[in-house]
């Protein structure tokens, strides 16, 4: 694992952590979805159902375990894997006149944190998510497909990044985007929580090694 990532995804593995969905009307747990995530994780007021409290806290706190090895096993996988690939791509990013970030829906959430990452640092970047204009407008007059594809004609120049972020691999406005990628850092799980939460790592770690 690269040195720069010691200690730069805590916030990440307690998100991990409390991924658990519940809801909670009248003083009672209801719509309570342990791990692994079923079908409606995402949608917790699908199949809503009273849950035993008792047996909520129980699970909770045997699955915590389970939960941070699991994340910090995913998050060692890619970075270390990505390691060469990491230093790279930083390498690319710190010679970029400017970094276009972008992806759907809590990848667009990372995709803003980067960006505000990168320009704390004192690197220009632009959050393709981040306008809800312009995505609704796109979205409405051309298809939600080419809602970054777009963006990225409209604000890229010559010598400019584009990072995207998918916990898919196979979001089709993500690849329109992106073309042919230079650098993919690939995270090995199903489990989208968890895939979320090595590439925050990742991105954390690319952050630090371009400052």
């Amino acid at each position: 694992m690269p040195d720069e990532a010691i200690g730069c995804g805590f916030h990440e593995a307690v998100r991990g952590v409390l991924s658990h969905h519940l809801v909670i009307r009248d003083g009672k747990i209801t719509n309570y979805h342990p791990y692994p995530p079923t079908p409606w994780n995402g949608y917790p007021f699908l199949g809503e159902r009273e849950t035993d409290h008792e047996a909520v806290v129980d699970d909770v706190r045997r699955s915590i375990p389970m939960k941070t090895e699991e994340t910090g096993e995913l998050r060692a996988q890619t970075l270390t894997e990505s390691r060469e690939t990491l230093r790279a791509a930083a390498e690319t990013v710190r010679g970029a006149g400017r970094v276009l970030a972008l992806g759907n829906g809590g990848s667009a959430t990372d995709a803003t944190d980067l960006v505000g990452d990168l320009q704390r640092a004192g690197r220009p970047a632009i959050d393709l998510g981040g306008d809800p204009a312009i995505l609704t407008a796109i979205a409405n007059d051309v298809g939600v497909g080419a809602i970054f594809a777009r963006q990225v004609i409209a604000y890229g120049r010559p010598g400019d990044a584009v990072v995207a972020l998918s916990t898919s691999g196979g979001s089709a406005n993500v690849i329109a985007a992106e073309g042919l990628a230079d650098h993919v850092i690939v995270s090995r799980s199903q489990h989208i929580p968890r895939i979320q939460e090595a590439q925050a790592s990742a991105y954390q770690v690319l952050c630090e090694l371009v400052r």
